[in-house]
């Protein structure tokens, strides 16, 4: 017989003051560490992955996701300003990077997917993108973004395609059968498998997460100095306050 170890938590997330937080299943929050600037949550949950400046160059720094305080270690260093680096954990690993560029529109960037070849990362392809943090599909290998013109797409080497004409922040769920975002104070839940939509009112949101069950969608708003985490019974069809936070949430995780 199959056993299943259920989890005590609710969500994870990250604020911006650089610190991890967990949300238990009875409404508590636990500080877990500190992680590096820019965070992304890695492809398979394993990593956080994030980002130090030193002059014009930036480190790409990976830390476990996890309660063990281990520090984090460089994975490698670019010249130039980069952000939220997203890694795929493969057996030849991909990162994707927001890297600045004064020659690109305000919020936008150069996205550069690099793969780790003879132990070193290797720029494989470029595109533009909103300064929003990519996901990595650990199923597919595709790499899911915003592009700069506001849509919502996924790409790999060979090419891509549009999942959302306009978005501005997005999540999977565990299974990769359903993807969330949100745009004009909305947040649409779509089944990639029926394409049904599911759609929750909500302003000014920050970061996005389903739960590890995809039953309820968490997400972030802040405003005027308040920040809150929501959490939407699907099967309600309910939307209720989670906790409220002292920092706004950046970045979020089942």
């Amino acid at each position: 017989m199959a056993i299943t170890v259920l989890s005590p938590y609710q969500v994870f997330f990250i604020d911006e003051s650089e610190k991890l937080w967990a949300v238990l299943k009875d409404g508590r929050c636990r500080f877990v560490k500190s992680v590096p600037a820019f965070s992304c949550f890695s492809a398979a949950r394993e990593y956080i992955c994030g980002v130090e400046f030193d002059g014009e160059e930036t480190t790409v720094l990976g830390t476990t996701f996890g309660f063990k305080d281990d520090g984090s270690a460089p994975m490698f260093r670019q010249w130039g300003y980069c952000y939220y680096p997203a890694l795929l954990e493969t057996k030849t690993p991909y990162v994707a990077v927001m890297k600045a560029d004064l020659l690109n529109a305000a919020g936008t960037a150069d996205m550069i997917v690099y793969k780790k070849t003879r132990k070193k990362y290797r720029p494989i392809y470029q595109l533009r993108a909103k300064v929003v943090p990519p996901v990595w599909s650990p199923k597919c290998k595709k790499l899911y973004y915003i592009t700069a013109g506001g849509a919502f797409a996924r790409v790999d080497e060979h090419g891509g395609e549009l999942l959302a004409q306009n978005a501005a922040l997005f999540c999977l769920n565990k299974d990769e059968t359903e993807f969330a975002y949100y745009d004009n104070d909305h947040i649409t839940i779509v089944s990639m498998e029926t394409g049904n939509t599911q759609k929750v009112i909500a302003f000014d949101v920050t970061a996005l997460s389903f739960n590890q069950n995809a039953d309820t969608l968490f997400f972030a708003s802040s405003k005027d100095g308040a920040h809150n985490i929501y959490a939407y019974d699907r099967s309600l069809k309910e939307v209720a306050l989670l906790m409220r936070t002292g920092a706004k949430v950046n970045a979020m995780s089942y």
